[in-house]
């Protein structure tokens, strides 16, 4: 079956893939490290949940971060699976910015999972966007 924005791939050569077509255009740097990690464990919503939270994150840097660099982690814990995107762009007043809709895509695409987003930042410091999905068996049955 081909995932829907994955073009039939896993999801990690999916963000790989989309980095690469950014970099190639933009002057930006992003490396994508995944960690304790295997997509299988992970069912298809979910992946395709994490890759348009990555691409939606990506377009927000691009569009607004003027940064030169940024980060993809992602990583399981034992009943955790979290996700911190970083960048050292120009930062941002979280206040004024939370109200967007990219975050706001976001942070109700995480909430399907009962999970949690948080973002640390401040003008000249860069962003931060943390999400944390809990990884349980009920979770991931209850959202096939």
């Amino acid at each position: 079956m081909v995932k829907p924005g994955m073009h039939g791939m896993g999801l990690f050569d999916s963000i790989r893939n989309l980095l690469q077509d950014v970099i190639m255009i933009q002057p930006v740097m992003i490396e994508f490290r995944e960690n304790n990690i295997e997509e299988e464990e992970l069912n298809e919503k979910l992946q395709l949940t994490i890759f348009r939270i990555v691409q939606e994150q990506v377009n927000n840097i691009l569009k607004h971060a003027d940064a030169t660099y940024a980060t993809i982690n992602l990583s399981r814990q034992k009943n955790t699976i979290t996700m911190l995107i970083s960048d050292n762009g120009k930062g941002c007043d979280i206040l004024k910015v939370n109200k967007g809709v990219g975050i706001k895509n976001i942070k109700s695409r995480v909430e399907l999972y009962r999970g949690t987003v948080s973002i640390v930042s401040k003008p000249g410091e860069g962003y931060k966007l943390n999400v944390i999905f809990p990884f349980t068996d009920k979770v991931v049955l209850e959202t096939k």
